[in-house]
């Protein structure tokens, strides 16, 4: 390791910036689940859910779950059904969403730029290069949460388990942030940057 490439990584904000990570996986699954809940809890009483997987032995569905999916599904990750007799996946967002598709979609970028402009922030960074290194910190924090929060978000209905695809949500839980992070703190750099060439170097009129 050279001794560049040595301060570059001591100046890396690792446990800010997966603090950050997590915390960006954790208000975009709130501000989805605002967004959605009410939907969801519709649905799942036209539909009667709970009452008939209670006829058949089964549990409930818990409407907190089902919003996870949605979140998921912001990050381009279907909902998988899966038992011994079928597999099938669909595109929870593109099918139940309605009028806050775009939004639903937007959400994982715009809060991974600001993490990873945070991230840019307390590295105290100068330069691109390094702006752009300590946001792809926030990676390990997003995507342990988005491993986990696959899990948590699973439902077991009957025979059947449903719940996030597993594969692309560590895929999305990797990409996302480390193309967002780093974009988010090279942007904060070239914002400083604009604004220290737009301010007057002389105070004097």
């Amino acid at each position: 390791m050279t001794g560049a490439s040595g301060r570059l990584i001591a100046r890396l904000p690792f446990r800010a910036g997966a603090l950050v990570g997590a915390a960006a996986y954790l208000l975009g699954y709130l501000l989805t689940y605002l967004l959605t809940i009410s939907r969801v809890r519709s649905e799942l009483s036209r539909m009667n859910v709970d009452a008939t997987l209670s006829l058949l032995g089964g549990s409930g569905v818990a409407p907190w779950k089902v919003t996870g999916w949605f979140f998921y599904g912001a990050h381009f990750v279907d909902v998988s059904v899966t038992s011994s007799a079928m597999d099938l996946s669909t595109d929870v967002v593109e099918v139940s969403a309605g009028g806050w598709r775009t939004l639903l979609f937007a959400l994982p970028p715009l809060l991974l730029l600001v993490a990873g402009a945070l991230a840019a922030h307390r590295a105290g960074a100068r330069r691109v290069s390094i702006a752009a290194a300590a946001g792809g910190t926030i990676l390990p924090g997003y995507f342990a949460l988005a491993f986990v929060g696959v899990f948590l978000t699973q439902v077991t209905v009957l025979i059947a388990a449903v719940g996030p695809n597993l594969t692309p949500a560590l895929v999305a839980g990797v990409v996302y942030p480390l193309v967002f992070g780093p974009l988010g703190g090279a942007v904060l750099v070239a914002v400083q940057r604009s604004r220290a060439r737009s301010s007057p170097h002389d105070s004097n009129p």
